[in-house]
C-alpha cells in the first residue's frame, strides 16, 4: 500500500469518510466545508500536506490526534482557515479549489 493509501485511511478512520477528491489527487473531508484536506502537491503521492481548518473541525481532540498522526509519520501539516493558507492567485491555481471551496 502507498504512503499516500495509508494516509487517506487513517485520516477517513479518524473523521469519516472522504467526501471530495480533484484530478490533481487532492482529497477532503467534510460536508461541503471541508475540515480536513490531504494535498497531493505533485499529484504524484510523495510531496503530501494534511492542512485541518480549525474553523470546520470544532472536535479539538480529532485535531490533535490528526496533529499527532502527521507529526508521527513526518507528514507536513498546517492548522489555519482554509482562506488563509491559501491566497486568491494560489486558489485559483491549485487544482482543489475548483471540486474543494
Amino acid at each position: 500500500m502507498s504512503r499516500k493509501a495509508w494516509h487517506i485511511s487513517y485520516i477517513s478512520a479518524m473523521v469519516g469518510p472522504c467526501t471530495a477528491t480533484t484530478e490533481g489527487g487532492d482529497m477532503a473531508w467534510g460536508d461541503g466545508d471541508y475540515s480536513v484536506r490531504l494535498l497531493d502537491m505533485d499529484n504524484d503521492g510523495e510531496k503530501l500536506l494534511l492542512h485541518i481548518d480549525p474553523s470546520v473541525l470544532v472536535d479539538e481532540l480529532k485535531t490533535y490526534q490528526l496533529i499527532g498522526y502527521a507529526i508521527h509519520h513526518d507528514l507536513p501539516n498546517s492548522v489555519t482557515r482554509w482562506d488563509e493558507f491559501i491566497s486568491d492567485d494560489e486558489r485559483d491555481a491549485h487544482p482543489s479549489s475548483e471540486v474543494m471551496q
